[in-house]
């Protein structure tokens, strides 16, 4: 499963769920979660995200990463030996 972020719709619809949340409204559990993680839990298998990098535009850009069902201790050590090897963990995007 893949997913293509576009910066300017990104942050768009950021804006749009900010507005709502602060209005009170609720937006759901799933609200926000790419469709590809929820189809992977639906049928039991764990995943996890990792950051991985940053586009052109300084937006931080994950890595997912799905096991085999019930084999959830080989995502969160591949998990975390990513983040080990990682250069960025310590990098936050710019706030605007």
């Amino acid at each position: 499963a893949y997913c293509t972020l576009v910066g300017h719709s990104a942050r768009k619809h950021t804006a749009e769920a900010e507005t709502a949340v602060m209005k009170g409204e609720d937006l759901g559990p799933l609200h926000g979660i790419p469709v590809s993680i929820k189809d992977l839990t639906s049928t039991g298998q764990p995943t996890t995200s990792v950051p991985c990098g940053w586009t052109d535009d300084g937006l931080p850009v994950g890595l997912q990463i799905a096991g085999k069902r019930f084999d959830d201790l080989t995502v969160l050590r591949a998990a975390l030996a990513f983040e080990q090897a990682s250069p960025w963990t310590d990098r936050y995007p710019a706030l605007s």
